[in-house]
């Protein structure tokens, strides 16, 4: 077990930021090889923060992970930040944060008007990249060379779900874009009154820490414990049943139903362990295997700690999944369009005919949907998603323009063929030059079914003005 009490919490800032602390130190020991500690190629002396772009995914966490763990001891405790660009070429928070940070996932594709101290970013403009991930320049930067065995298989796996996708559903890299949405209920244990929080940056990236170095330290001290998939489920179903007993959240209209999902979902992990592979081997980063590696590294207490965090995200994803797909799904299932509100936002949708765009089945046309959440609504792409496929056998686009971000998504439906798709988003980009994101996997090419306007790190970008009128317009252009 990594060697954690209560004596080095209190004289490290706190269980967050002890958590943190420790992982560090717990991978600056797998990094230890005949010649010392990997050097860092720049003066340290004005280092005193990390940043990463706003709502860091998997790889920026491994990648900041790594780097703290090749610095001196006294510089371990130095911030984390979360930042967005967002003003290009001249960015004043950039301008005052940047020069004694290092900064991990945004800086190559977009100027933010000043260097920073040293940056690891593998986005280049265009869309393209220049290394797998955040953390493989990380690792060629600081000379690490060949990792030790868990290390160097974390990374091969961080790289290929970054750079291609395919992170099983149930990997805490997918947990964690929920994580950034969610607003966690506390209760006051004096007055007993509940209310919600949003995870801080510092906050977050404790949990993505401990739940790294966990997984690191059962491969190399247990590693029997993640081949064995009922050992697995023994501890999620310990775990799913501790959240069950005692989070805040048991009194609610959905508990029931949204518990009953997260059982039969979480606790077949014999079809999770199976399924879950990358062309490398299994997923090590999955949430049951997470689970027992933090009883095995941690101990039981901080483990349950972490764990309550991970179940309630789950929760609050799932409760919103399913009283959206249900709405939408009810609401359109006898129309041709409509207007449908709820808590979650306003969603139009209509079954357009396209002249020249044939369609198999049964289907009333291409189906658009366009949404305008609010605040409340969760990874909202996966109920649009869904209700298109049930209402329309996935054959359509979810527009998703987000006026409280300032921020647009397109999404295509599953049976949408992928040259219509990529000669849509090519028009598309020429006329909202510079405002769309393009992601393409490394390997092939080819376009993500999404493409992204603007962001939570890239505030810079102009909203854009397409809505699905715009869209039909285009899809009858390139069907003529």
């Amino acid at each position: 077990m990594i060697r954690f009490n209560q004596d080095y919490i209190d004289s490290n800032g706190g269980i967050i930021h002890s958590l943190s602390k420790k992982s560090s130190q717990y991978l600056r020991y797998l990094l230890r090889n005949k010649k010392g500690m990997p050097k860092i190629p720049v003066s340290l002396v004005k280092l005193d923060r990390t940043i990463s772009h706003t709502h860091p995914h998997l790889d920026e966490y491994f990648a900041d992970l790594l780097f703290r763990s090749c610095l001196p001891s006294h510089k371990l405790d130095i911030d984390f930040m979360e930042m967005g660009i967002q003003t290009k070429g001249n960015d004043l928070l950039c301008q005052a944060y940047w020069p004694n940070a290092a900064v991990f996932g945004l800086g190559s594709a977009v100027s933010s008007g000043v260097n920073p101290l040293i940056l690891f970013d593998e986005h280049v403009q265009n869309g393209g990249r220049q290394a797998y991930s955040c953390s493989q320049l990380v690792a060629q930067d600081l000379n690490l060379g060949e990792l030790r065995w868990p290390l160097k298989q974390l990374l091969n796996e961080v790289n290929e779900i970054d750079a291609k996708g395919g992170a099983h559903a149930q990997h805490i890299g997918n947990i964690i874009k929920t994580a950034h949405q969610v607003r966690l209920t506390f209760e006051n244990s004096r007055t007993n009154e509940r209310y919600q929080e949003w995870l801080t940056a510092e906050w977050k990236k404790s949990l993505m820490d401990a739940s790294i170095s966990a997984v690191a330290f059962c491969m190399v001290n247990s590693n029997d414990k993640l081949e064995n998939s009922e050992e697995i489920k023994r501890s999620v179903v310990a775990s799913l049943k501790y959240f069950a007993d005692h989070t805040a959240l048991k009194g609610e209209p959905s508990f029931s139903k949204v518990l009953s999902w997260m059982k039969n979902s979480y606790h077949n992990q014999k079809v999770v362990c199976s399924e879950a592979r990358l062309s490398r081997g299994s997923q090590q980063l999955l949430l049951g295997k997470v689970c027992v590696s933090l009883e095995v590294a941690w101990g039981e207490q901080i483990a349950r700690l972490i764990m309550m965090h991970f179940w309630e995200i789950i929760y609050h994803g799932q409760v919103c999944y399913l009283e959206l797909l249900a709405g939408l799904s009810d609401f359109f299932k006898d129309k041709k369009d409509g207007v449908y509100q709820s808590v979650y936002g306003v969603y139009s949708g209509n079954f357009a005919v396209i002249p020249g765009m044939r369609l198999p089945g049964n289907q009333k046309g291409l189906m658009l949907i366009e949404a305008e959440p609010t605040p409340s609504m969760i990874a909202g792409n996966r109920p649009l998603g869904s209700a298109l496929k049930v209402l329309n056998d996935g054959y359509g686009f979810v527009l998703i323009r987000d006026s409280f971000k300032c921020v647009s998504a397109l999404f295509k439906g599953t049976k949408i063929d992928q040259d219509l798709w990529e000669n849509l988003v090519d028009l598309l980009c020429s006329r909202e030059q510079g405002q769309w994101h393009v992601v393409r996997n490394m390997k092939t090419g080819r376009y993500a079914p999404y493409i992204l306007n603007g962001g939570a790190a890239h505030q810079h970008v102009v909203q854009s003005e397409i809505d699905m009128k715009s869209i039909a317009s285009l899809l009858q252009r390139l069907t003529k």
